[in-house]
């Protein structure tokens, strides 16, 4: 009988992964939200070989706070003992009072030495955020803060060379009629404005960009029906945010102002994607804590009006969004299946309540899927 030959004894190496392969994976940890950071920081330490990637990956964005002043082991810390690494950072977001810099004055040597500084998160325009804008190489092409005001208005123009490339910009509430400025910044403008926005300062902020915005996002609240967003003629994507709503009373209002806001949309020629996202929030008195108080709407919660908001989509569009719980589903199939449906829809976004409800539709009805198919319209689900 022929005996086997023994295999060839394993090596005790591992097998050596492509350097392109680990370089994409390393990239790859960038895009991860909780753990990105501790994720980045390991690889610094695990190979020096690949060090200085995970290193300008991990120092690209960073948040400089000084609470109990400069401790070891934060971002600022590391970027004031190593000078090397701030040619990195590409976004900043900053949480530093005077007092911060009156302590350390190597702060504000620290944030002149920023140059590549394109994204900025900034709550107050202190000086912190004014020495960083004084940087003559920093050029912004978003910028996010929690409240629009005169101050920061006053702050774009002290600061035109850092301002003229702004994209994006981000605000929490519009709280005074600061006209942003001056131009040029860029061609192709976004504005989103998350929680409040008041109609008498809507458009003075808007106007300097109003021929160039392509894509804005709103909160859904009573103020849209006082916008006027056909005055934005190269409009590409129009998104309302949802929020807190603090009782039934308010709903009808609510959607009938965007229902009104909308009507003025059909007339932008370049309107091509349209969302709604966002949770609603009702609240339960019964409850003992005011965290646990607030609870999502359910199906049986959502008022008829929400359906006058669906009717109302601008019919130009081509894509649809729809991850929320502001919808009740069997309200979204029959828009769908209805005439009045946006007729060059292609893709449909869904997730939340609506995205539950249209998946066990579209899995217990043929009927519908096959006709959501013959439509050409593709429907993707979100978590």
């Amino acid at each position: 009988m022929q005996s086997v030959p023994p295999a060839p004894p394993r090596s005790i190496y591992p097998r050596h992964v492509p350097d392109d392969l680990v370089l994409m994976i390393i990239k790859a940890c960038n895009d991860l939200a909780g753990a990105r950071t501790s994720t980045l920081a390991s690889l610094c330490r695990l190979s020096k070989g690949y060090r200085a990637l995970a290193e300008a990956l991990l120092y690209s964005h960073v948040h400089l706070c000084a609470y109990g002043g400069v401790r070891p082991g934060t971002a600022l810390h590391t970027l004031l003992w190593y000078p090397r690494l701030r040619a990195a950072v590409t976004s900043v977001k900053l949480s530093l009072d005077d007092l911060a810099l009156v302590k350390e004055p190597a702060i504000a040597l620290l944030l002149g030495d920023l140059n590549n500084v394109e994204s900025v998160e900034a709550y107050y325009p202190e000086f912190a955020l004014r020495k960083l804008l004084s940087s003559p190489s920093v050029r912004v092409r978003l910028f996010k803060t929690w409240a629009w005001t005169n101050e920061l208005a006053a702050l774009t123009w002290a600061h035109p060379a850092a301002f003229s490339t702004l994209e994006r910009l981000e605000v929490n509430h519009v709280l005074d009629a600061g006209v942003i400025g001056p131009r040029p910044f860029s061609s192709r403008f976004s504005l989103v404005v998350d929680d409040d926005l008041h109609a008498s300062f809507f458009a003075p902020l808007t106007a300097p960009f109003a021929a160039d915005l392509v894509s804005l996002r709103l909160p859904l609240w009573h103020d849209l029906a006082r916008l006027n967003l056909g005055m934005f003629g190269r409009l590409g994507h129009l998104a309302f945010a949802v929020g807190l709503l603090r009782g039934a009373a308010s709903y009808t209002s609510i959607f009938q102002a965007a229902v009104v806001a909308l009507a003025m949309a059909h007339t932008l020629p370049s309107l091509k994607s349209f969302a709604i996202s966002g949770t609603l929030l009702v609240m339960d008195p019964t409850r003992a804590t005011i965290i646990d108080r607030f609870l999502p709407l359910r199906r049986h919660q959502v008022p008829p009006t929400s359906r006058d908001l669906l009717y109302a989509i601008p019919r130009q569009i081509q894509h649809l969004a729809l991850v929320t719980n502001a919808f009740h589903p069997s309200d979204v199939v029959a828009y769908l299946l209805s005439p009045y449906r946006a007729p060059f829809l292609k893709t449909l976004r869904v997730g939340d309540e609506v995205g539950r409800g249209l998946g066990e539709v579209l899995r217990d009805n043929a009927g519908v899927s096959a006709a959501l198919d013959s439509a050409g319209i593709e429907v993707t689900t979100v978590e």
